[in-house]
């Protein structure tokens, strides 16, 4: 196993880019729901064990995990709107 530190990651992304926005939806989500948060990291422990070095297995295997907590975040986002409209 790579024993190099990971280092940083930069994404700069232009104004109203869907995919910005939905990385901020991702990380608010998971600080207003530790139970879940606990779950992703549990997750990433595994899949960093099980890829032993290959990063696209390791991205790869949190796709599914990531897409269900963003359809949270919007599906919640959306009550939260219907809510303070009435």
């Amino acid at each position: 196993m790579d024993e190099t530190p990971y280092g940083t990651r930069l994404y700069l992304c232009l104004p109203d880019n869907e995919a910005h926005r939905e990385r901020l939806l991702f990380r608010d989500y998971l600080r207003a729901h530790p139970e879940f948060a606990a779950n992703y990291a549990a997750l990433k422990r595994r899949l960093a064990e099980e890829a032993d070095g290959d990063w696209d297995h390791y991205t790869g295997g949190k796709s599914d995990f990531v897409a269900d907590i963003v359809r949270r975040a919007k599906t919640e986002l959306a009550s939260m709107k219907n809510v303070a409209i009435r």
